[in-house]
C-alpha cells in the first residue's frame, strides 16, 4: 500500500516537473530558432546567456530533465522498461 503511493507520488512529481519545464524547452527547441538565429546552437547560447528570460530557461530545462529522469527510474524499477 504505501510502496504504490509512493510510486504514484514520484510519476505525479515527475510529470509536474515535465509539465513546469515544458514551457522553456518548447520556446528553445521549436520558436527561437525561427527567430531570425542562423542555427540552433545560436538560439541556444542566446537563450541561456543573453535572453531576459535566462534564468526561466535555465530552471525549466532543469526540471524538465529532473521528471523525466524521475518517470525513467520508475520504468526501469518496476521492470517495465529494459535498461
Amino acid at each position: 500500500m504505501i510502496k504504490s503511493l509512493i510510486h504514484f507520488w514520484k510519476i505525479m512529481l515527475g510529470l509536474i516537473f515535465i509539465l513546469t519545464g515544458i514551457i522553456p524547452v518548447y520556446l528553445i527547441l521549436f520558436i527561437y530558432p525561427f527567430k531570425g538565429f542562423n542555427s540552433f546552437m545560436q538560439s541556444l547560447k542566446w537563450s541561456f546567456t543573453e535572453s531576459c528570460d535566462k534564468d526561466f530557461h535555465i530552471i525549466g530545462v532543469i526540471f524538465f530533465i529532473t521528471g523525466l529522469m524521475l518517470i525513467i527510474d520508475f520504468l526501469v524499477k518496476s521492470k517495465k522498461f529494459k535498461k
